[in-house]
């Protein structure tokens, strides 16, 4: 450290960093697992000719494959998926008319026995808001709202961004960092749903607040081959209890983990066909399953370095692309997902050489084990702690959804449900008759039970959202709560079906279509998270 600057050096070889350098004196913390280290001495040397590893001196420096081994797996049984015979897709939106979830009335709902909110923007007299002035009433909004429950900026957790229009990402981004200045923000995710958000409300944020003051949080800036770097006001996982802790309920945690797009991390670009061989031989050269992959790979890389044993739920968001291409991309989606609950075989893996280690993670771990602590060896989903039934045991829910468009471009996000961390889980599906419906229940520590209800797509058009909803979680036997639709964590739904939509007061995500992993059309999503009762 000279005058409050600081200097990355590298060290060609074990010998030098030994003699050249003198006895640690201290080891500090820092965020993400990292810790950095004070020297008593040091010096700079002239490096010896041919002191390197390579020819001429030259340091061979291994780059990491693109994907891990497992993750190669996946992209071929994806790219392998067979498409099955075409068959009714129901109704497009109408893009001449506008969809009635912009007919809808959007609110501000910030209730206080609720630990989700949606702020939307404050209506104006004149002429539709921007994009800007929108977020800036958001974020007067937010505030206030804050102050009245006795919570403070630095106890939202989590956000999610719905934007009219992924052109005015750059002005609607000032203004929410403006929100958090403090270390480790809130992770986030954020999508543009077009001419599925009214007029008066081009920008809608939905957060997740927990009041704990100390909580985990992975928030790393810097580039490596591991996944990638913050490029924003977010951090890519916060760990917080899933429900304000009780006598009863001891705080059981959740990690709330920031939408992951497909970008190369030693790059910070969009994965393309070029960037892998067997995507790059294949005929027509489409990225699509691998942009699949490589962004679930970031997602699973950040949940096992939050310690997760297993995602309550997984969804790709999809930008536009119709009815039958969106219908394929969600079963590649789902197969991928399927891919990473397979149980492993007994006995697979031994003797096979060792897995190659990232250096960001080897160094993040590293400094974790000189302060005392433990590198976790579970794997995601982590068998030991899961429980249920036979049939998918394990395979958490997984639905996708079309949107208009995405992050820097790209076709797939994925978005992770809560990850399990430190308790049992116990996990639970039912079958409602065909077409989609169906209803799964995971159960954290025997004390919180998120649960989340397909209805399927002439399901929801049929007959009432609530009232099919309500059917659903009956058949679970009254493990969870019975909370209305509007109460629930989060909800998709689809924005062309007339009667889901009327006053919007929840933390609803419009959407083009929705779709399970086998390609069958959803009308609505809904994930409660309440207190086993």
């Amino acid at each position: 450290d000279r005058g409050g600057d600081w200097s990355s050096d590298v060290c060609s070889s074990d010998l030098w960093w030994r003699e050249r350098i003198g006895g640690v004196r201290r080891v500090v913390a820092g965020e993400g697992g990292t810790a950095w280290v004070e020297f008593e001495r040091g010096g700079i040397v002239e490096e010896e000719e041919g002191g390197g590893e390579g020819e001429r001196g030259e340091v061979n420096v291994r780059k990491p494959a693109l994907l891990e081994e497992s993750f190669e797996e996946t992209l071929k049984a994806v790219m392998a998926a067979a498409e099955t015979a075409s068959e009714d897709l129901g109704v497009a939106i109408d893009d001449t008319t506008t969809p009635p979830s912009a007919n809808a009335t959007w609110k501000t709902t910030a209730h206080p026995g609720r630990n989700t909110w949606t702020i939307v923007p404050l209506p104006t007299t004149s002429s539709p808001p921007t994009a800007s002035t929108a977020m800036t009433s958001i974020s007067t909004q937010l505030s206030a709202l804050l102050t009245s429950h006795n919570l403070s900026i630095s106890d939202i957790v989590s956000t999610t961004l719905l934007l009219h229009d992924m052109s005015t990402f750059a002005s609607t981004n000032t203004i929410y960092a403006s929100l958090f200045s403090a270390p480790n923000p809130p992770s986030r995710a954020c999508v543009a749903v077009g001419a599925l958000l009214p007029d008066s409300a081009p920008v809608v944020m939905h957060v997740s607040l927990s009041s704990a003051k100390a909580r985990r949080a992975l928030h790393v800036q810097s580039r490596s081959y591991w996944a990638p770097a913050n490029i924003g006001p977010y951090s890519q996982a916060q760990c917080a209890p899933l429900l304000p802790p009780s006598a009863e309920r001891k705080g059981v945690e959740g990690v709330y983990i920031a939408g992951q797009i497909p970008l190369v991390p030693s790059t910070m670009e969009v994965v393309t066909a070029a960037d892998h061989e067997l995507v790059q031989a294949q005929a027509g050269g489409d990225a699509v399953g691998l942009q699949i992959v490589l962004a679930l790979q970031h997602l699973w890389r950040v949940g096992v370095a939050m310690d997760v044993r297993l995602f309550a739920s997984g969804t790709a968001v999809m930008a536009r692309c119709g009815l039958e291409v969106a219908r394929r991309r969600a079963r590649m989606a789902g197969v991928a997902w399927r891919e990473r609950h397979a149980r492993p075989v007994e006995g697979e893996g031994e003797g096979e050489e060792e897995e190659d280690v990232d250096l960001w993670e080897l160094t993040n771990r590293r400094g974790e084990e000189m302060m005392g602590g433990e590198r976790s060896e579970g794997g995601l989903p982590e068998w030991e702690s899961v429980e249920g039934e036979e049939g998918g045991l394990g395979v958490s829910p997984f639905w996708a959804a079309e949107v208009e468009s995405l992050p820097r471009g790209v076709d797939v996000e994925w978005l992770a449900g809560v990850g399990v961390v430190g308790e049992s889980v116990r996990v639970r599906s039912v079958v409602s008759g065909g077409g989609g419906g169906g209803v799964h229940e995971c159960v954290v520590g025997g004390t919180v039970a998120i649960t989340t209800a397909f209805v399927g797509y002439e399901e929801a058009r049929g007959k009432g959202l609530e009232e099919r909803v309500g059917e659903m979680r009956g058949l679970l036997g009254g493990v969870s709560g019975k909370g209305g639709v509007m109460g629930a964590e989060m909800v998709y739904l689809d924005a062309g079906i007339e009667g889901l939509w009327g006053e919007v007061g929840g933390n609803v995500v419009p959407c083009r279509s929705l779709w399970d992993g086998e390609g069958t059309r959803l009308g609505a999503v809904v994930v409660f998270k309440e207190e086993v009762v």
